[in-house]
């Protein structure tokens, strides 16, 4: 889980410095951290418990999912095609190779292209396994992408 990831001592808490060391694996900018992390911290511990964690990255997962998919959707007819995403292949994160085994994973009414329902569904089962995104703050498919295959 990506929580445990970043718990680096173990003790069921994170603390601003080991969230700003796990940064770039949250697809955060560092600089948003400070308000991230007082957002989390619902409780005013300093500290963010996992259920503190959890319901913040649920909402922010949610947010990033909605944003890369507007960016993708360049004809903003609200699904993506085969076309937009291989343009969006860097956002993504995946290699060129895997993007048709993850499109077709991704396109289960096999309408020829991906609703927003669709490209939600299957990241969000991602994410609940522990995925977290890429460094730039887009959506990382890669572990999508390898499942597809």
């Amino acid at each position: 889980l990506a929580f445990a990831k970043l718990d680096a001592n173990g003790d069921g808490t994170l603390t601003k410095e080991e969230m700003k060391a796990g940064a770039r694996d949250l697809g955060l900018d560092v600089r948003d951290l400070e308000s991230l992390f007082e957002r989390m911290d619902t409780d005013g511990s300093g500290e963010i418990d996992y259920a503190e964690f959890a319901d913040s990255y649920a909402d922010f997962s949610a947010s990033k999912l909605r944003q890369t998919f507007t960016r993708l959707d360049a004809d903003g007819n609200g699904t993506l095609s085969l076309e937009e995403m291989r343009a969006g292949i860097e956002e993504l994160g995946i290699d060129e190779k895997d993007l048709e085994p993850l499109f077709r994973k991704m396109d289960t009414d096999k309408s020829g292209e991906v609703d927003y329902a669709e490209f939600a569904n299957k990241l969000l089962l991602e994410m609940a396994g522990g995925w977290v995104g890429k460094a730039s703050g887009g959506i990382s498919l890669s572990r999508v992408a390898e499942n597809a295959r």
